[in-house]
């Protein structure tokens, strides 16, 4: 007997697209007399919360996502048990730039279907673990997230922020130009931000030469991006290097750039040519802790937290198995 396949549905994706699509999935599944169960999401963790339940009850179990990158995340982060879970994705989000890295057909649903159908599992890559402290009236919260894509701080976290619901981004999308959004809205909010620096510390356990542990510090910080994914925001391509299965996080800061830079700047980012370019800086790395004596915005693969105070990011290697 095949084993069968659990559906976790974004039922408020897409602005209804993603049921649109799941019932033409629906229709396919029947046709090929595949036995699946579905759960619909209800609210913005629930995803998570279907996570958790279907990994504690089955010992292995073939999790389908039909939904955006936001949807993925929160499966990510409430599996119980990435050795005993396979993960399959049915794209129907406005950035999608998971389905993009692992190419998984985005406007195929069919072709994304029989992948996973087809698939054993065997494709598999990193996880970011991100450790996040958050200080509110002196008082201290820590907690962890798991990101497949990227996390951010500063303009990073900021355009995410507004890209969730920002009209720039439905129209960009339409068009399959979804990266200009982000853009669009990191310009928008580039005078806004507060003039920080901050501490970055590199712990690489995988080496002990003294290159492989330092300290910078980092002023008038535009963003910092620990990319595990080349790209993010829609096909922005932080890190055109960036190695999902090579048990490292590259990470990308922009800083000290006066606005009249930004056009030029802009320009060197999506190019991908930022690599060493002036006013970034670049490196790859297993361990890293970032700090500032001010608060800041966090996101992880788009999901935001205020009142930041430290994040300590390491690499899960090999951790995700993929249905592809």
């Amino acid at each position: 007997m095949s084993q069968k396949y659990f559906f976790i549905v974004n039922r408020c994706g897409g602005k209804g697209r993603t049921i649109h699509i799941w019932k033409q999935l629906e229709a396919l599944l029947k046709k090929k007399n595949i036995s699946y169960e579905v759960f619909f999401t209800e609210y913005e963790s629930h995803a998570e919360v279907l996570a958790a339940e279907l990994t504690s009850k089955n010992k292995e179990i073939k999790l389908i996502i039909v939904g955006g990158d936001g949807t993925i995340n929160g499966v990510l982060n409430g599996i119980k048990d990435f050795n005993t879970a396979k993960i399959g994705i049915i794209p129907s989000g406005s950035g999608n730039d998971i389905a993009r890295e692992l190419k998984i057909p985005i406007h195929n649903r069919k072709k994304a279907l029989s992948l996973i159908l087809n698939s054993q599992g065997n494709f598999i890559t990193d996880a970011g673990q991100i450790e996040i402290t958050k200080t509110e009236n002196d008082a201290q919260k820590t907690f962890t997230r798991i990101f497949a894509i990227s996390a951010g701080i500063g303009l990073d976290a900021i355009a995410c922020l507004k890209n969730v619901s920002s009209k720039i981004k439905f129209f960009f999308n339409k068009i399959h130009l979804g990266s200009l959004s982000y853009i669009a809205n990191a310009v928008q909010y580039f005078t806004h931000l507060p003039e920080q620096t901050f501490s970055i510390q590199f712990e690489d356990t995988d080496s002990n030469s003294a290159e492989s542990k330092n300290q910078i510090s980092i002023s008038k910080t535009i963003l910092i991006s620990l990319m595990n994914y080349k790209a993010e925001g829609g096909g922005l391509k932080m890190a055109p290097w960036a190695n999902h299965s090579d048990g490292k996080i590259s990470l990308v800061a922009a800083y000290d750039i006066p606005f009249y830079k930004i056009p030029a700047k802009l320009i060197t980012l999506l190019l991908g040519r930022h690599n060493k370019a002036k006013n970034f800086y670049t490196k790859d790395t297993s361990f890293v802790t970032i700090s500032s004596t001010k608060n800041f915005i966090l996101h992880t693969d788009g999901e935001c937290f205020t009142e930041v105070s430290k994040v300590t990011c390491k690499v899960l290697p090999q951790i995700i198995h993929f249905l592809r």
